[in-house]
């Protein structure tokens, strides 16, 4: 779903890619893929999760249902927004919901919890991301977080990431009891992040792109 998503976004911002010196040689944007071969791909990703999707319980059926209008609709986001961002996390993050609710059949506060945190996680990667494009984004007239906090990036940032440790913390409170290693790679994965706003450089785009990409 995650491909088919990232394919859907590539078709439709194709013409915009191609005027991003970052993006200018993705497949699409560039022509090496067509739009018929991409909407073929996406149709054969899309037939597969509806496959595994129509064998979990109903109430994961459902979560998966509701949220492909927003999967739709995302790539328009970057055009009338400047906060893409929150929906990329609504979608991208949409596993919590489906995971938990897929493995109990039902569906409680702790993971809407841990899936609001989620959200703010994403916003904070995300805006690092968009950072290496925002002269070109301002150029084409792409809105983005990054452009939108201007000089109070870095601090944003920060406080997203705050707020994906305090949500991720509540939830894991609220499943299962408290436990030294628990908080140890919480701590850890806090220690990250900070380090994260510590070296991030706005003005450095391969920075910027190494940052995002240790997040995973």
């Amino acid at each position: 779903m995650r491909a088919a998503g990232c394919t859907i976004n590539d078709i439709a911002d194709r013409k915009l890619d191609a005027r991003v010196e970052r993006t200018k040689n993705r497949p699409i944007a560039s022509g090496e893929i067509s739009v018929p071969a991409a909407l073929t791909f996406v149709f054969i990703l899309l037939l597969m999760g509806l496959s595994i999707l129509l064998l979990l319980p109903l109430v994961t059926i459902y979560i998966g249902f509701a949220i492909m209008p927003f999967v739709l609709v995302y790539p328009m986001m970057k055009r009338i927004t400047y906060y893409p961002q929150v929906m990329l996390g609504i979608v991208f993050n949409i596993g919590v919901l489906m995971g938990y609710a897929a493995a109990t059949e039902t569906l409680t506060l702790a993971p809407f919890i841990l899936y609001i945190g989620c959200i703010f996680w994403t916003l904070a990667y995300d805006t690092i991301y968009a950072l290496q494009d925002k002269e070109d984004d301002l150029k084409v007239g792409i809105k983005s977080t990054a452009i939108k906090f201007g000089k109070h990036n870095r601090k944003f940032i920060g406080l997203f990431f705050w707020a994906f440790v305090l949500c991720f913390g509540i939830s894991m409170l609220m499943v299962k009891e408290p436990d030294f290693v628990s908080i140890m790679f919480l701590c850890l994965a806090k220690l990250h992040f900070s380090w994260q706003v510590y070296k991030l450089n706005p003005a450095k785009p391969n920075l910027c792109w190494q940052l995002f990409k240790s997040n995973v």
